[in-house]
């Protein structure tokens, strides 16, 4: 089984175009593979069937493509990897659009947007007018095997795209195999942080036949670690909680690291 490694983003610092913290968004691009990874950053759930990927020419609903690493249905925090084979290896361009929507040369209908290899692509003028790209910019193609990942669901713009290595259907910064993060072994059982959304504490439910080692830390959106929540024997059943008081509002993810499994858990404190 592959280890869970916490990969600690570099602080972004140079100026932001926009910010939004709530709603669909562009989480992840691997344009080798061929698949694109949405994110719920907002509080309550949305069914991404109806919204649209955009590669000009091509349009198309996320209900109509290939899921890679998730669930089209998203709760807060949560992820979706779907195969969007209209994107160009090395220069391409990735639009999201409201659900429904057959105008998309309307900037009032485009809610997300990133380029890579160059700029000046089809739509990029509605993003630059929407706050959510500048003009000409563009992020780099990464070397083979490796994403382009968004490292802040506040922030929009090339300079707070990352390369990485592929994580579809996780967190970015937290790179670990799609079955490593979701498939347990079945004498183990780890619950959803409840409630969540969360104002002050969460709590998750860990069940565990036997003794076990258990590293269990929370992380921001960036993947920085903000507190260590337990680290030490775990056995039978045990209710953790996490203590969110004083923390900004936005997305959090709790990492678990056992001996024998890896786990993320995804949570959203209100402002």
């Amino acid at each position: 089984m592959r280890n869970v490694i916490l990969i600690l983003l570099l602080m972004l610092t140079s100026s932001t175009v926009s910010a939004q913290t709530s709603g669909l968004m562009l989480s992840e691009v691997h344009a080798g593979e061929g698949w694109v990874e949405l994110v719920n950053a907002g509080t309550v759930t949305i069914d991404t069937g109806a919204y649209f990927l955009c590669k000009f020419p091509t349009y198309a609903p996320v209900q109509g493509l290939d899921v890679v690493a998730g669930s089209r249905m998203l709760e807060p925090g949560e992820y979706v990897a779907v195969a969007f084979d209209a994107l160009p290896s090395s220069n391409g361009e990735v639009g999201l659009y409201v659900p429904g929507t057959f105008d998309f040369s309307n900037a009032d209908n485009m809610i997300d947007y990133m380029e890579y290899g160059s700029g000046n692509h089809t739509r990029e003028p509605l993003a630059v007018s929407n706050g959510f790209w500048e003009s000409g910019a563009f992020v780099t193609t990464p070397p083979a095997g490796q994403s382009m990942a968004r490292a802040s669901f506040s922030i929009f713009g090339p300079n707070n795209w990352e390369a990485m290595s592929p994580s579809p259907g996780a967190p970015n910064g937290i790179v670990t195999s799609v079955d490593d993060n979701n498939a347990l072994p079945s004498d183990i059982s780890i619950s959803p942080v409840y409630p969540n959304p969360v104002r002050d504490a969460a709590s998750f439910d860990v069940h565990i036949p036997r003794t076990e080692s258990v590293h269990i830390t929370l992380h921001d959106m960036l993947g920085r670690e903000i507190k260590l929540l337990h680290s030490g024997a775990v056995s039978a059943e045990r209710t953790f909680r996490v203590d969110m008081t004083g923390l900004a509002g936005g997305m959090y993810w709790v990492a678990l690291e056992g001996e024998s499994f890896n786990k993320v858990l995804p949570l959203v404190r209100l402002n």
